[in-house]
């Protein structure tokens, strides 16, 4: 755990000691040079985001997502949600109205 902590994150550029406790641990490991250091909590802020959205656009693209086209007031099936008393209980789709 204290290599995991003392290692800079790809994503952050600083290690997650540095970040919790605002300075580096001691530890037996030689140091290593940040990939690209902070100088702002904004920037740090700022560069999570881009790499979180960058995954979530892969994750989206890999999945095929793509915006909703049901309109307030559309019918759609819902699947129900209740736990069956046993499992060759048969699941039912109920129509709903979308609200």
């Amino acid at each position: 755990m204290l290599a995991y902590r003392g290692t800079p994150h790809t994503t952050t550029g600083v290690s997650p000691a540095k970040l919790l406790l605002g300075r580096e641990i001691r530890s037996k490991f030689p140091g290593l040079e940040d990939l690209r250091p902070v100088s702002s909590d904004t920037e740090f802020l700022d560069r999570d985001r881009e790499r979180r959205q960058e995954g979530k656009d892969y994750a989206e693209n890999l999945r095929g997502a793509c915006e909703s086209n049901f309109k307030e007031g559309d019918k759609v099936l819902l699947h129900d949600q209740q736990p069956k008393s046993d499992k060759l209980s048969h699941h039912s789709k109920l129509p709903h109205t979308r609200l």
